[in-house]
């Protein structure tokens, strides 16, 4: 009997060794693994929150002033509106040889289709002396220049053929009834024009000879002839 209690102490002992060994062992690796955590958090370079909070007043400003486009649209306005022609004014005017038909759409829209001997400048290379070079051969400053885009133009034809190379994409009238209660329901609407930004600029630049067309024309209007790829294509 007392073999066997001595056996089982002797078991119960060695157990109890196995176990307190595998827990010392897992401590050991616990605390090395927070060593080596601990050394990862000293290599970390701390870094200071950037201040956003910084003065305006202190850094450089682009070439931008609000106040003066402000001011140069309430004059264009006055300005503009003496200079609001019909067709038949435009098409008289367009005539003189000294006078420039000016398109400041895309390049890909005025190849495509624009008022036949009209000159391209895109609006987004408005520069001075893109203007000027353009407008050298002229009268410089004081050129007479005509101006339009897509919102002067309509396709009559709409149901059949759409004029997608030149027609308005901010008024379209949908042919179901009169063009007239078409143009009336539009006129709530907010609309932005080449034309309007286009004026403004010209005049900014100093070339304040301009006239801007005032009527919704039909691209099928005999009175006016367009040139361009488009119409190439459709033929």
């Amino acid at each position: 009997m007392k073999n066997f209690n001595l056996i089982f102490v002797l078991i119960f002992a060695g157990m109890f060794v196995i176990v307190m060994t595998s827990l010392t062992n897992k401590l050991k690796e616990s605390n090395t693994k927070l060593e080596m955590l601990d050394s990862q958090k000293q290599d970390v370079r701390v870094v200071e929150p950037v201040n956003n909070h910084f003065n305006l007043s202190d850094i450089p400003k682009p070439l931008v002033n609000y106040d003066y486009f402000e001011a140069l649209v309430n004059d264009v306005k006055v300005h503009r509106e003496h200079r609001l022609i019909s067709l038949d004014t435009f098409l008289v005017k367009s005539k003189d040889v000294k006078t420039v038909i000016l398109d400041t759409r895309s390049k890909e829209m005025y190849d495509l289709k624009h008022v036949k001997g009209a000159l391209h400048l895109n609006f987004s290379d408005f520069t001075l002396a893109n203007l000027n070079k353009l407008f050298s051969d002229f009268d410089g400053v004081d050129t007479q220049i005509l101006i339009y885009c897509n919102n002067n133009f309509y396709d009559s034809f709409e149901l059949l053929f759409q004029d997608i190379a030149f027609v308005s994409k901010a008024v379209r009238p949908v042919f179901e009834t009169s063009l007239e209660s078409n143009l009336k329901a539009n006129e709530t609407k907010q609309t932005l024009a080449l034309n309007i930004p286009t004026f403004i600029n010209l005049y900014g630049y100093g070339y304040q000879n301009v006239y801007e067309l005032h009527e919704f024309v039909d691209v099928h209007d005999p009175r006016i002839e367009f040139e361009g790829t488009f119409d190439d294509d459709v033929k």
